[in-house]
């Protein structure tokens, strides 16, 4: 748990607990007929009030426990991507490999799977595709059959023999 969220958290406890301390001594004024000197509505007045305490806590407590549902990033393109995440509420964490399947800027995995839900601004995984691996191919031409295989594995490229 965050910093953030000990700090909600505790913000949230404290409001409960002031709103029950007010709905105790709200009861106990109720209880001693001290509400008949405030006129006859004042049971109804702090009835509502009561409830807009009692309202407001629950409001408190689902907004600081809001969850964010993660989205398909896969595919798209790294500005699609940070555009998806910021309107459902997460952040990117960003790796790059490459990929011959993958088109150079797309998405090819998240580390969360899409349709989970985690917490607001929680992290999330993505890795991005640089493209095709560049090889540079050596110069085979006059070599040795074995000279040019052992040149071919020491640029990481595998040969095909054609007779």
């Amino acid at each position: 748990m965050s910093r953030e969220d000990d700090v909600g958290a505790a913000g949230v406890g404290e409001a409960a607990k002031d709103s029950r301390d007010e709905l105790e001594d709200i009861l106990k004024a109720l209880e001693a007929g001290d509400s008949d000197k405030h006129g006859p509505n004042m049971k109804i007045i702090i009835g509502v009030i009561a409830g807009i305490v009692l309202v407001s806590v629950v409001l408190i407590i689902m907004m600081v426990n809001r969850k964010s549902v993660v989205p398909d990033f896969v595919g798209h393109t790294t500005a699609e991507a940070k555009q998806i995440a910021g309107e459902a509420g997460v952040t990117l964490e960003e790796k790059k490999e490459y990929s011959s399947e993958v088109e150079e800027g797309c998405v090819i995995s998240q580390d969360i799977a899409k349709g989970m839900k985690v917490k607001r601004k929680a992290s999330v995984g993505i890795t991005v595709s640089k493209g095709k691996v560049m090889t540079v191919v050596p110069e085979f031409v006059g070599e040795t059959l074995d000279d040019a295989r052992a040149m071919a594995t020491e640029a990481g490229i595998e040969l095909e023999e054609r007779r």
